[in-house]
């Protein structure tokens, strides 16, 4: 296995997001997020919700102006293509997610990456990238992916909660004298 850049997860600090909010911060034994304010909650839950679909403005926007002009090819046009935007990420990460139950980790991988070219701010493309390397006992990239997700979506229980498990096997699979071995990781993946 390769080494992380940091030795244990209490060294390693998320704290500021791209909208400038908290987003995690991690303790010596937990992960805790902490609070947004209630008078930043609207804006906050708005860039998240426009970091996860950036075609949403283009589709509402496009709409509104057919409303108004008429349809025509320009406007339609538009509209349409931020439409077959959004579908084929969508499309993508079903089969993936499909391939994923059927444990062809290798192939999701491959629609997963496709889908993350499209949109590198998916928390849910990460998410399934991490329990994707995680089944092909890449724990160093499921670690990665996970904090990418944490970043991304910070409400997301499932991936702190596989972040927190795979972190502690990694930790205790380097201690010689621990017999378990990733039996965390399976019921994660199950929880998802």
């Amino acid at each position: 296995m390769t080494t992380r850049p940091y030795k244990t997860i209490s060294q390693q600090r998320l704290t500021h997001n791209s909208l400038g909010a908290d987003v995690l911060k991690v303790g010596k034994d937990k992960v805790t997020r902490p609070r947004i304010r209630p008078h930043r909650l609207a804006t906050h839950q708005l860039g998240r919700i426009l970091l996860q679909m950036p075609e949403l403005p283009v589709i509402l926007v496009g709409g509104l102006w057919m409303m108004q002009t008429g349809l025509n090819v320009i406007n339609s046009f538009i509209c349409l293509t931020a439409i077959v935007w959004f579908l084929s990420r969508t499309f993508l990460l079903q089969h993936a997610e499909k391939l994923l139950g059927k444990s062809r980790y290798h192939d999701a991988a491959k629609y997963i990456h496709v889908a993350l070219k499209l949109n590198p701010n998916n928390a849910k493309a990460w998410l399934l990238l991490a329990c994707s390397a995680s089944q092909r006992n890449q724990f160093d990239w499921t670690i990665r992916y996970l904090e990418r997700t944490c970043y991304l979506e910070p409400n997301n229980i499932v991936a702190q909660s596989m972040l927190n498990a795979i972190s502690q096997l990694v930790r205790k699979e380097a201690e010689p004298h621990y017999g378990f071995r990733f039996a965390v990781v399976e019921t994660t993946y199950k929880v998802i």
